[in-house]
């Protein structure tokens, strides 16, 4: 089966947030091309079986322009439009949907759609609570920051806290460390290794959620499986996996108020036992997520756009010359 995997650059070589779903693919579908959104029309039309389309809005035209027998979408909540209005144009493309909340909206209005609950790897280790709270917050948006945070702690009393603050943006109200309530203080950048990021998650037991809502919410979902105390705003997807007083605590950013973390080793230990039943739910949807992805479209949307199509050759074509360019006076050190 030819597959293309479309998706973001950032998430392909940094966050690496997609792999996971890479991996299942070449497992099912033999070998995959992973095509970074920038970089589509280089790959694109073409022989294709299946393209999927993670986590990018690209016009109906141009999904049809792609060529393939298939093209499945896979839409993040944090980033797509809620309306009808925006949906019906996409009607006869699959959608796979990470989020229980997306694919309760879409279904009413007739899309061939699956929905899936993702669970990383549980580690063999897990947060430990026997000398005190350590908390661990990385603010990813400039919509829920230190004015939200500080008020979830109020004098909640920390052994240590850690900031991360790469690609925090520069509108971020961040605290000051006289600000924290915590006996030991770090402050990190961009880390060298995802190895090293874990490293410094492994070492907190407190996680604060970095944003209002996600996509999949991978960063959350690795702290439930550590076992964490994990704080998030009561909005999809981090509403999906906790129930508040039970496996974490959900709050409402537009109502703040301290939160009582006296239970929170109960709440992490009952976060990583949902964490176990969740992997072994999402590798019995496995089977399930394969046939979805295999099958033709019941109302399939091909057709050649031929305007389309040129113009995104000649704007690929632009874009690799001037990375050419780019090295080149790099490498002459212009």
């Amino acid at each position: 089966m030819n597959v293309a995997f479309l998706a973001n650059s950032y998430h392909l070589t940094k966050t690496r947030s997609s792999q996971f779903f890479i991996d299942l693919l070449i497992q099912w579908f033999g070998s995959v091309t992973v095509v970074a959104h920038q970089d589509v029309w280089t790959k694109m039309p073409g022989r294709w079986d299946l393209v999927i389309v993670w986590q990018h809005w690209f016009r109906p035209q141009e999904l049809e322009a792609f060529g393939a027998r298939s093209v499945v979408l896979v839409p993040m909540y944090d980033e797509c439009p809620l309306d009808l209005q925006f949906w019906n144009a996409y009607q006869g493309f699959k959608v796979l949907c990470f989020s229980q909340s997306l694919a309760t909206l879409l279904e009413p209005w007739g899309f061939d759609c699956l929905r899936v609950t993702y669970r990383p790897t549980v580690p063999p280790h897990q947060a430990h609570f026997e000398h005190g709270l350590r908390g661990f917050f990385w603010p990813r948006t400039k919509t829920l920051d230190w004015r939200h945070i500080g008020p979830l702690i109020g004098s909640t009393a920390f052994r240590s806290f850690h900031l991360h603050t790469a690609d925090t943006p520069s509108q971020a109200v961040l605290p000051t460390k006289e600000q924290v309530p915590a006996g030991e203080w770090e402050q990190t950048g961009w880390f060298e290794s995802s190895e090293d990021y874990r490293e410094a998650l492994a070492r907190v037991n407190v996680f604060f959620a970095p944003r209002r809502q996600e996509g999949i919410g991978m960063a959350v979902l690795e702290a439930l499986a550590l076992g964490q105390c994990v704080l998030a705003p009561d909005e999809p997807t981090a509403n999906e996996y906790i129930r508040s007083g039970t496996d974490g605590l959900l709050y409402d950013p537009e109502n703040l108020a301290p939160l009582d973390l006296s239970g929170a080793e109960q709440l992490g230990n009952r976060a990583r036992q949902a964490a176990v039943a969740g992997r072994a739910a999402w590798e019995a949807q496995l089977p399930m997520i394969e046939t979805f992805l295999a099958a033709l479209p019941s109302r399939p949307r091909r057709r050649h756009h031929l305007g389309i199509i040129l113009r995104g050759k000649v704007l690929a074509a632009l874009r690799h010359g001037f990375r050419t360019l780019k090295q080149l006076r790099r490498s002459k050190g212009i």
